[in-house]
């Protein structure tokens, strides 16, 4: 059997099971890191405040922060066919579909500029190509002052744990980047008041 790296499921239950856990973490994100992050909290809440998720998936984090933030609207971005339908049927469920926009779409491939206070990125899944223009297109379509959550799943070291992160990544379609090495792809890309979180 041949195994091709790279995020390429397409079984429903396995797109749902990875979406429930990226929800699970971006919960945890909303409510214990962005009221440290500047102002977001209060832009998150404003009538217009917008967010971009990168990858959406089968919609689980945009379906999570739209119950979280009333006002919120959220613009997904999936490429592939199998999460894409399964994201519509999810937010059709949720009763949001008024409020999440769903496009086919790859970040390099955006136009939007100044149109988001937030974006979540997972870079995890990512070329290193792919991850720099993307932190570029993210760059314009951020407002002054937006925030970029971008996700990691590497951890330095040489103890298993840290090996089997990198393994982990790499199967992913990543390249094994660790936290220090986003951050330096981070400022390339004109970002800074760059923090870590675990």
């Amino acid at each position: 059997m041949l195994f091709r790296s790279g995020w390429n499921f397409i079984e429903p239950e396995i797109l749902q099971s990875q979406g429930v856990a990226s929800a699970r973490l971006f919960d945890f994100v909303l409510r214990e890191q962005v009221p440290g992050l500047g102002d977001l909290a209060l832009r998150l809440q404003a009538p217009l405040a917008r967010f971009l998720d990168v990858g959406t998936g089968v919609g689980a984090i945009a379906i999570a922060a739209c119950r979280f933030l009333p006002n919120l609207h959220v613009v997904g971005l999936e490429p592939q066919d199998a999460p894409l339908a399964e994201a519509r049927r999810n937010i059709t469920a949720a009763g949001l579909a008024d409020r999440i926009e769903l496009r086919k779409q790859y970040i390099e491939d955006i136009e939007d500029k100044e149109a988001f206070d937030l974006v979540f990125f997972p870079q995890a899944f990512m070329s290193d190509d792919v991850v720099k223009r993307g932190l570029q297109n993210i760059w314009r379509a951020l407002r002054p002052g937006g925030w970029v959550i971008v996700a990691t799943l590497c951890v330095p070291g040489t103890e298993l744990r840290a090996a089997l992160s990198r393994l982990r990544d790499t199967l992913m379609g990543g390249s094994a980047r660790i936290p220090s090495q986003v951050q330096t792809l981070m400022s390339g890309a004109h970002f800074t008041s760059l923090r870590t979180f675990v």
